[in-house]
């Protein structure tokens, strides 16, 4: 099932630069307040220059950007302890995925471990590896449909969860109204 964070006619969707904003604020305050008061530091690195493509999990095969997904790469490039404690990939760190053992390792395990996750029936070459916590083997994916142009599915495993949104708005109106996980640090493991 395909969770949606808002109700319906719950008023217009704020935008996606609007909602990372807040998203960033609401980590900022959480690192501030409370018993993990600064442990867990966002680190934001700017932009990458991304040429219009998106790296998917099939080596050398690049997505075009759908609206949301290119306001949230044309707004921040790597973000450390986004969310769920994961580090959200900058384009680069996403082309790194390719030769990757532990990512393969890591989605050899999500195939084996998740027989009725979407994960599994869907085709590399339309799925992105979006964030990474490799210490707790939590990550988030996009799900890209066949139509170019329409916004992917994102699909998150923490713990022993596995939620999916049905775009980058409503993951991050999740991540701002519900909470994330508690942060970690820079992941140890190496991509």
């Amino acid at each position: 099932m395909v969770r949606k964070s808002r109700e319906i006619g719950a008023g217009p969707r704020p935008s996606v630069v609007h909602l990372l904003t807040k998203l960033k604020v609401k980590n900022q305050q959480r690192n501030e307040d409370g018993p993990y008061r600064g442990f867990f530091p966002q680190l934001l690195k700017p932009p990458e220059n991304f040429k219009l493509v998106i790296p998917s999990l099939a080596k050398g095969i690049y997505l075009p950007p759908s609206p949301m997904i290119r306001v949230r790469f044309e707004t921040v490039g790597r973000w450390v302890n986004a969310a769920f404690g994961q580090t959200w990939l900058g384009i680069e760190d996403m082309k790194k995925t390719w030769p990757s053992t532990m990512i393969k390792e890591q989605t050899k395990l999500r195939l084996a471990d998740w027989p009725n996750s979407p994960l599994r029936n869907h085709p590399p070459e339309l799925t992105s590896l979006f964030g990474l916590d490799p210490d707790e083997s939590e990550d988030t994916y996009l799900l890209w449909p066949e139509t170019k142009g329409e916004e992917p599915k994102i699909l998150c495993y923490m713990g022993y969860e596995e939620e999916i949104h049905c775009n980058l708005a409503d993951f991050l109106e999740r991540l701002i109204w519900q909470g994330t996980l508690e942060p970690r640090a820079e992941p140890t493991a190496q991509l």
